[in-house]
């Protein structure tokens, strides 16, 4: 275990949380006081009385199968952490936890942070050192562990190059927080998240045709499109906290996608087989909100073939105004069928002449 953190000495095979833990470490080390204004604002929202920061340690030893994520010091009491990204809580990962924090001399307790709102066993045994944020400023409501993105306001207001980057890195992961107020976040709040997949369905009449079907997703914020013209299968629209792997520079953090799925029959039949966009994914297509980006995964899936990913920053389609938003949602999608419509009809045009 390195005692003074080293970012430049952080193992390359981690994984995502293991190698963001590792940079929040090198941050905080190099920045005490924001360590002591995170541990503030967790005292302030759990209840815990504030303490003088003293040290943090990234994966404290504890015992081989129960290593928190993180540890925070304070001359009265310990935090122990758990960070979630995009996965979930192993089996009883709290409970386990929260033993550790009873076993150990100093008083502890245990906080999680995470990326989506996750399940927490409401009335679980052995949740007695678990601490939530029972009441947040700017909203006053409880919530069943922290986010990210309640810390990022913390790491922001610290001057200097190496917190600017952070907040930019946390601002890529989708970390941020929401910036619009009427329409809330759709990947924090399930109440949100119904009112984003309202601005579709005022949107989406218009799009039925002949031979096709359109519908909401029942679970998340986005459309299916079902044989939307000859040659597709399935489009789905929806936002994405982040594109997916691989990254792409040009659009951090939270973005609008439309993914196009053709069955492998349809790319014979159409003499499409390994077509890729006519469009460079330098050019982007324009649209008179946004730049649309493309991309070829050619992945494939069980039912068909990943052929084409059209996505945007979200926040170029987004405004304070639902109507605005659906205005410039349907111009944003006005786009992508018309590019793909062309871009079906060029690649077949150039299949054939071979």
């Amino acid at each position: 275990m390195i005692k003074q953190p080293n970012v430049f000495l952080v193992e390359p095979t981690l994984g995502p949380e293991d190698r963001f833990t590792a940079h929040w470490a090198y941050l905080l080390h190099c920045h005490p006081e924001l360590a002591q204004n995170i541990l503030d604002r967790i005292a302030d929202w759990t209840g815990l009385p504030r303490s003088e920061y003293v040290a943090s340690t990234d994966h404290p030893w504890y015992t081989a199968e129960d290593r928190p994520d993180f540890l925070i010091e304070s001359r009265d009491y310990n935090v122990l952490f758990e960070h979630k990204l995009d996965s979930e809580l192993g089996p009883a990962q709290l409970e386990r936890y929260c033993a550790l924090a009873r076993s150990s001399p100093k008083e502890s307790y245990l906080v999680l942070v995470g990326k989506k709102p996750l399940p927490i066993p409401g009335h679980a045994e052995g949740l007695d050192r678990y601490r939530q944020p029972t009441s947040r400023p700017k909203t006053g409501s409880a919530r069943s562990h922290f986010l990210w993105e309640d810390f990022y306001d913390l790491v922001r207001a610290v001057p200097g190059r190496l917190a600017t980057d952070f907040a930019a890195y946390m601002a890529a992961l989708g970390l941020d927080p929401w910036p619009y107020t009427t329409i809330g976040d759709p990947f924090t709040s399930y109440e949100a998240r119904s009112q984003f997949r309202q601005l579709w369905r005022d949107v989406l009449p218009r799009y039925r045709r002949r031979g096709s079907l359109i519908k909401q997703d029942p679970v998340g914020a986005g459309f299916q499109f079902q044989k939307p013209m000859p040659g597709v299968h399935l489009i789905y629209v929806g936002p994405y906290r982040v594109i997916d792997a691989p990254a792409d520079p040009r659009v951090p953090g939270r973005a609008m996608v439309a993914r196009v799925w053709q069955r492998e029959d349809q790319l014979v039949a159409a003499n499409l087989l390994a077509t890729r966009p006519s469009e460079s994914p330098t050019n982007p297509i324009l649209s008179s909100d946004s730049e649309i980006f493309i991309r070829a995964p050619n992945q494939v899936e069980e039912f068909a073939v990943l052929t084409r990913e059209y996505y945007s920053q979200l926040s170029s389609l987004m405004h304070e105004s639902p109507w605005e938003c659906q205005e410039t949602l349907q111009r944003w999608f006005d786009a992508i069928l018309a590019h793909l419509e062309r871009d079906l009809a060029v690649s077949v045009e150039s299949r054939a002449q071979l």
